[in-house]
């Protein structure tokens, strides 16, 4: 409440797909952990992703949080029923009349702050808007908007805390790793989509391998790759010494092969099987292969399609020995990787960074609301 005796009450967009919703969901979370009253924007399908969760937090702990649920105009988009979130997109043109139908859903609840993406998308009639082009509509919402809400911690990304209030002209806060704030073990297991495999086996096959042995890659929800990339990775991932478990979002399809794992090279599953070599999970893993070190395009490009961003098997195999063959250079590597993780623990304890900055946020937007007492739009803070 601020001076009025009147609650905050904060309004969250999350974007439609997993790597989005599950932080922004648990940044709700704390918000009414702290009084805050918080409404869920979605839709029918995504609510049911983490509907048990918010339930829960409502039963046991009396928090305020309400889901408002948009009819998904699927038909109007040419979209199959149910199909309301990216991780559900099979193809790069499905993909993108998702994006322009996110355009159609529109809060209109009245609220103290909007905690959303930053995307203003065209009408569903034009079909040539690129990513790019989306990515430009984000910068300039960026700009209008009050401030960011950074899903991280300052002892990591402290320099973009200085670029936005010093660059960009807005607030930044730090609240993050928000999963670390989740406790409960049920809440844990619970994030995301089912997995493709269970925690059981994950456990099983670890427990079969040396300590810092096993690679973990995952790219997150919104990556996509096209089959050409993806055999270059499956061939330096093989021809690697160590084992990994490789988690693979949805794959482009070229055709319209029902197989799930039409992309995989002949023979490549078995062999991964019979030596114990590596794991392929898709879509989602079970939480507790949520760790490692980052693997990425070492110039990520805006389409998902441009084979002109292809890296090489042997660029792969480089980067992957350099990280896992146990070399003074590794072990750098994993040292400071180690003192990150321990940092992000410090960052979420009372009276860390991140803790503070979600206690300096609500303060400000109480504050905010104070000066301008808006009773229009609302305020944008954007994550």
């Amino acid at each position: 409440m601020d001076s009025t005796g009147e609650p905050l009450h904060v309004i969250f967009l999350p974007y439609m797909a997993p790597g989005h919703m599950i932080p922004m969901v648990d940044i709700a979370r704390l918000f009414a952990a702290h009084g805050v009253h918080v409404t869920i924007i979605t839709t029918k399908m995504n609510a049911l992703r983490f509907k048990a969760t918010i339930d829960r937090d409502v039963a046991a702990a009396d928090r305020h949080i309400t889901l408002e649920i948009l009819p998904f105009p699927s038909a109007e988009a040419g979209l199959p029923e149910g199909c309301e979130n990216l991780a559900d997109t099979p193809s790069h043109e499905m993909a993108m009349r998702l994006f322009h139908t996110i355009d159609l859903l529109q809060p209109r609840s009245k609220s103290s702050c909007v905690i959303a993406v930053p995307i203003a998308l065209s009408p569903i009639g034009k079909t040539t808007t690129t990513f790019l082009e989306l990515f430009g509509r984000v910068k300039e919402a960026e700009k209008k908007s009050y401030g960011m809400v950074a899903n991280s911690f300052h002892a990591l990304e402290s320099a973009y805390a200085d670029y936005y209030r010093k660059a960009i002209g807005i607030k930044g806060w730090h609240v993050g790793p928000v999963s670390l704030f989740n406790k409960d073990e049920v809440d844990n297991a619970e994030r995301g989509d089912k997995a493709t495999i269970n925690r059981e086996s994950c456990f099983h096959w670890l427990d079969s391998k040396e300590p810092n042995s096993v690679l973990y890659v995952c790219f997150g929800s919104l990556s996509r790759f096209s089959k050409t990339q993806l055999t270059e990775m499956v061939h330096a991932f093989e021809d690697t010494s160590c084992s990994f478990i490789w988690v693979v979002p949805k794959v482009l399809k070229t055709n319209e092969a029902a197989d799930p794992e039409w992309w995989l090279p002949e023979g490549f599953k078995e062999r991964m099987e019979e030596s114990g070599k590596g794991l392929i999970l898709r879509g989602w893993a079970p939480q507790v292969l949520r760790i490692g070190v980052p693997v990425g395009n070492e110039d990520w490009k805006m389409s998902p399609t441009d084979e002109t961003s292809l890296i090489s098997r042997d660029k792969i195999y480089k980067a992957v020995s350099q990280v896992m063959d146990g070399g003074n250079e590794a072990e750098g590597m994993r040292r400071v990787v180690k003192r990150l993780g321990e940092l992000a623990m410090e960052a979420i304890e009372d009276g860390g960074s991140s803790y503070n900055d979600l206690k300096t946020l609500m303060e400000d937007i109480k504050l905010y609301r104070q000066k301008n007492r808006i009773s229009s739009p609302s305020s944008g803070v954007t994550p």
